[in-house]
């Protein structure tokens, strides 16, 4: 039990240091590259690093991809704003945006084509939690 805590601990710290770390490295190839000026280019690198930090966190590092891209972009949030421009700060917010709404899809596609294969058994049991998620 203590060695799990342990672990979970070690886990979400590292995966927390990694993405503040990338996103301070990203902050600094905005500002030293003066990328902001181009919104274009800008957007492009700011989704490009958070499929790098998750690759590299987990590929390279083992570490939590998802919590160093939530904490990468926490900070990315506060400090790569102000070294974009205005229409660079839209461009980006809606290319995310985009990115995101595709993602949700994606995933209930597979849900979607998941629910083909489900047993009778496995309709039970997502009733089940169904009922409990809602009375929750």
């Amino acid at each position: 039990s203590g060695n799990l805590a342990g672990g979970v601990v070690f886990l979400l710290s590292c995966s927390l240091g990694v993405g503040m770390l990338l996103a301070s490295a990203y902050c600094l190839i905005l500002r030293v590259t003066n990328m902001g000026k181009s919104k274009q280019a800008s957007a492009l690198f700011i989704a490009a690093s958070s499929f790098f930090t998750y690759n590299f966190t987990e590929s390279i590092c083992g570490m939590s991809g998802i919590i160093a891209v939530l904490f990468c972009g926490m900070v990315m949030g506060g400090f790569a704003t102000p070294h974009l421009s205005e229409e660079g700060t839209m461009l980006t917010s809606f290319l995310l945006k985009q990115m995101a709404f595709i993602g949700d899809m994606v995933v209930f596609l597979f849900v979607g084509i998941a629910v083909v294969y489900v047993t009778r058994s496995g309709a039970v049991l997502g009733l089940w939690v169904m009922i409990f998620c809602l009375i929750g």
